[in-house]
């Protein structure tokens, strides 16, 4: 079992429903802060732990991205899966997910349901391109929202190609942002009492992320780089 660090977030449950890298490692720097993050996993278990690794029978990235939690298998596909993590949610203060916006209501996790089980819950939606949009429903990556945004772009100027920056900078800057949006809610339901909905994106992260470069004079050509 984990023990939950020392720290400003003690005391706090986080439910971690994510999988990959950008909503897992978010919920890890909430652990790092103080809080109990719950890693809460289909039976089939996160993707990122079949990313090839060279560790006998686990993923080092997977352990690097989820360290700090206590973990749970649940079907929330099934009416005994989904009951437990209504009971969790009862006194949970956090519930992190990165479905696609259609699936939460389909699964009985989605906002509108646990706030009634919870009005003090915050609770944060990521997805790759927004919550409605023509690209809501796509899985979003760290490398398509590089090309669509024109990261790779700019990467690549000098070379003449785009080039995709390395290290999924795009997730880890999405996780920073999902840490600070939630602790900036949590600090809001104690003054107010009440939890919300917290909507986070790759497609919002990558334009934040490129904000020095969206800035463009009335008379400047937008083929600017730098």
């Amino acid at each position: 079992m984990t023990r939950a660090a020392a720290g400003p977030l003690g005391g706090v449950t986080v439910l971690d429903l994510c999988s990959y890298l950008a909503g897992p490692y978010g919920c890890t720097l909430l652990a790092d802060l103080g809080a109990l993050v719950i890693k809460i996993e289909s039976p089939q278990g996160d993707m990122l732990r079949q990313f090839p690794s060279s560790l006998a029978g686990d993923s080092r990235f997977f352990l690097g991205t989820n360290r700090g939690k206590r973990a749970l298998a649940l079907d929330l596909k099934q009416p005994a899966g989904r009951a437990v993590a209504h009971r969790l949610v009862k006194t949970a203060d956090v519930l992190v997910e990165n479905f696609r916006p259609s699936v939460p209501a389909r699964l009985g996790i989605d906002y509108p349901t646990l706030k009634a089980i919870n009005p003090r819950l915050v609770y944060c939606g990521l997805t790759g391109y927004g919550d409605n949009g023509a690209l809501s429903e796509k899985g979003g990556f760290d490398q398509v929202l590089q090309c669509l945004s024109g990261i790779a772009v700019f990467q690549g100027a000098a070379a003449g190609t785009p080039q995709v920056v390395l290290g999924s900078v795009l997730d880890y800057f999405t996780s920073a942002l999902l840490a600070y949006g939630v602790a900036a809610a949590l600090y809001h339901r104690e003054r107010s009492g009440h939890g919300q909905y917290l909507s986070l994106s790759l497609l919002r992260s990558a334009l934040t992320i490129q904000a020095g470069r969206f800035v463009w004079a009335e008379s400047e050509s937008r083929d600017v780089c730098a």
